[in-house]
């Protein structure tokens, strides 16, 4: 999935300093293309890599995905994708692990925050349903359909046409395009 340029930015600049120069550095960046040459991996796969990392330290790509994420993208197997995964922890995710940590439990309690006003909403719609339910009583059951045009009866139905009956014409004679035996 692409994510746009202003998300990025706006979750840049909510990154603890830490993260922010882990991302921005060049010595980060270095690294990964030096991991993806120790695995031979040809330049699509190092930029898919260098993206894939970023997404993981702007805390959009879960670092419990992050390996399944790698497999898909980079079309590795799992003994290489781990290896890789292994190399990046060791050599760039250890320095701000905790940073990390704290981003992802605070996007945790965001989208649980999200998802309880989601239900309360939805609790609240129903509310209204029923309200609504109960002001009209008829409700579906007792209201008179209106009549329909006869614009909406024509579109509605199956339409014959009446079928004009052509007449063939048999000729006799020649045929101009036999071949002559």
């Amino acid at each position: 999935m692409e994510h746009t340029k202003e998300e990025i930015q706006k979750k840049f600049e909510a990154l603890p300093n830490d993260v922010r120069e882990a991302i921005s550095s060049v010595d980060t960046s270095n690294i990964i293309v030096d991991i993806g040459e120790k695995y031979e991996l040809n330049h699509e796969q190092i930029d898919k890599l260098i993206y894939e990392s970023g997404l993981v330290m702007l805390a959009i790509t879960h670092s419990d995905d992050f390996l399944n994420k790698i497999r898909k993208e980079l079309e590795l197997s799992r003994d290489q994708a781990e290896k890789i995964v292994k190399d990046l922890n060791e050599k760039i995710f250890l320095k701000i692990r905790f940073s990390l940590r704290k981003i992802y439990e605070e996007n945790r309690m965001t989208s649980e925050q999200r998802n309880k006003e989601t239900d309360e909403q939805d609790e609240f719609l129903d509310r209204e349903k029923v309200l609504n339910e109960i002001e009209n009583p008829l409700g579906d059951h007792g209201h008179v359909e209106k009549e329909k045009s006869i614009v909406e009866n024509k579109l509605e139905g199956v339409i014959k046409m009446p079928m004009a009956e052509k007449e063939i014409k048999e000729e006799g004679g020649i045929d101009p395009y036999r071949e002559a035996v």
